[in-house]
């Protein structure tokens, strides 16, 4: 529905509510761009290949094993604050398991 209506019907819309302005015109292209970018992003999520997770899962691995997929997988379609929450879960984990693994064992 929001692709559907036109930047020029957008900008006239938002100039009504805020007055003419460069804000008017931002809101007008953002709401069109959301739609744009939403139906690539779904397309993108829709067209992964998901046979590499259905393979390791073969094997006997959980789904918090294959996080290294679900990391390619969101470089892949652009998703950097996902790919940046993956990273710092990553980090935290071998942190957290390397401090553990110094407590138990003396060191």
């Amino acid at each position: 529905m929001v692709r559907g209506i036109d930047s020029l019907v957008g900008a006239i819309f938002f100039v009504s509510v805020v007055g003419l302005g460069p804000f008017a015109g931002i809101r007008a292209i953002a709401i069109n761009d959301k739609g744009v970018l939403t139906k690539l992003f779904a397309e993108a999520i829709e067209n992964t290949d998901r046979e590499q997770v259905k393979g390791v899962r073969a094997t006997g691995a959980g789904r918090g094993q294959t996080i290294g997929f679900l990391l390619m997988d969101r470089m892949t379609i652009s998703a950097w604050r996902a790919v940046s929450l993956i990273a710092i879960m990553v980090l935290v984990t071998v942190a957290g398991i390397d401090a553990l693994s110094r407590t138990l064992g003396g060191g």
